[in-house]
């Protein structure tokens, strides 16, 4: 059980670690530092299964053999080029940053929210280590400063009901925690704050096959709509 082969995982803010990792303690860290400073941060993938071959050839995520991204299916993306850089699967299940649990890649919309995460990634011990890439950042070195706080919110096991995370690379659709059951709003749900919709979680999401509202009883639907109510968000199918 491994990130190589995408068993006995958890997933924290829709990204997949190893249980108790040293990359999930750093990136809870600095996702609560610069949270606490009130900069945005999204955890767009963390670890990466190795995958087969077949799954190059695919176009989405959810189309792969398992469901998720892989090593093969960046690649796949890379020859095609819809990605600046991917790691070759040819060198073998280690190639990637990822699946050897060291990189996360993350979106920081602002130059401010930009700063912070190169400030407290930095104190956690991460690098901006591909240049074409400036959502990929990886474990460098010890961390520079003592890692007592997190984001909050506890890693989920996955299990058989657990949807599983999307591709890197595109807005990522919402994971709540409905009654213990892990399930992803997406395409089936625009959230408006105010007078402005909030596209983040939502742009091209048929387009690219995100999972959507999968695995959910109509009592975890009605959950997150008293859920989206309650944060002041209108919803619709």
């Amino acid at each position: 059980m491994s990130l190589i082969d995408g068993r006995g995982l958890v997933t924290w803010e829709g990204g997949l670690f190893e249980p108790g990792s040293d990359l999930l303690r750093r990136t809870q860290w600095a996702f609560g530092k610069i949270r606490a400073d009130g900069g945005r941060i999204i955890l767009n993938e963390a670890g990466r299964p190795y995958g087969v071959p077949g799954d190059q050839f695919v176009r989405n995520a959810s189309q792969t053999a398992s469901g998720i991204s892989t090593v093969y299916f960046q690649w796949g993306r890379y020859l095609r080029g819809e990605t600046p850089s991917a790691a070759n699967p040819a060198l073998g299940p280690l190639a990637s940053e990822h699946t050897q649990g060291i990189a996360t890649d993350t979106n920081s919309p602002s130059v401010f929210d930009m700063t912070l995460r190169a400030k407290y990634f930095g104190q956690a011990g991460l690098k901006n280590t591909i240049s074409s890439e400036s959502w990929h950042w990886a474990i460098r070195g010890n961390p520079t400063v003592a890692l007592t706080s997190t984001a909050g919110g506890n890693a989920v096991s996955l299990t058989s009901n657990s949807i599983k995370p999307t591709e890197s690379g595109f807005d990522m659709p919402q994971n709540w925690n409905v009654n213990g059951t892990i399930v992803t709003i997406g395409e089936s749900f625009a959230k408006v704050w105010g007078n402005t919709t909030d596209f983040s979680y939502l742009t091209n999401m048929a387009a690219w096959g995100a999972p959507v509202v999968k695995n959910m009883t109509p009592d975890q639907l009605t959950t997150i709509v008293n859920e989206c109510n309650a944060r002041g968000a209108s919803y619709r199918k």
